[in-house]
């Protein structure tokens, strides 16, 4: 199954992300907004890396051949730089550093434990950016980050809407394949609660 960010979402969340940062001295003076990626372009997550990716960059171009936006009366356009971390905590800590250093408002990531990494390091006073992860799990938000936005809901809410629906269907009993780690752990553990809960 491949996973694509819908351009339209991106483009609006975009928008929020320049409302938020409008007096932002970082890009005041610049006719271009560098916003980063850094997320798994090799390795074993590659292709759903490159999918979230590929998004990014439609709504990029999408808003950018439209003439870019406007803030106070100033145009602007985008300018996306893209860095890989394999999905490694720590490259992708030293991926938004650079890519903060480099003038990047905005960092978007797609997997959580990265997304949490940088989460450690973009509060900083002087260094502030904003982490845009696109990651379904409830930890994310957890962590009370004042500088995060999060695209997808909870998937707390999908295993809810898997096991009514079978129950619906009037089966009590299920197996579950779900990927390796983390992640998939977490919504094991998520999906056995609402499932037993419900008498399954």
């Amino acid at each position: 199954m491949k996973y694509f960010a819908k351009p339209g979402f991106l483009a609006a969340t975009l928008t929020i992300v320049l409302t938020l940062l409008a007096a932002s001295e970082i890009w005041a003076e610049k006719k271009e907004v560098l916003i980063g990626y850094s997320g798994p372009m090799s390795g074993l997550a590659a292709e759903y890396g490159q999918d979230v990716y590929n998004g990014i960059r439609m709504a990029v171009d999408e808003i950018n051949e439209k003439g870019g936006f406007a803030v106070d009366g100033e145009t602007y356009t985008f300018r996306l730089q893209m860095l890989d971390d394999r999905a490694d905590p720590t490259q992708a800590a030293s991926n938004a550093r650079r890519l903060r250093n480099n003038g990047a408002i905005a960092v978007f990531n797609p997997v959580y434990s990265t997304s949490a990494a940088m989460m450690n390091i973009n509060e900083r006073e002087g260094s502030e950016f904003l982490v845009m992860a696109f990651t379904s799990t409830p930890r994310i938000t957890d962590a009370g980050n004042k500088l995060l936005l999060v695209a997808p809901g909870s998937f707390v809410s999908m295993t809810r809407i898997a096991a009514q629906w079978a129950m619906e269907k009037g089966w009590d009993k299920c197996a579950m394949v779900v990927t390796i780690g983390p992640y998939g752990e977490e919504w094991r553990k998520a999906f056995r609660e609402i499932w037993q809960g419900m008498g399954g």
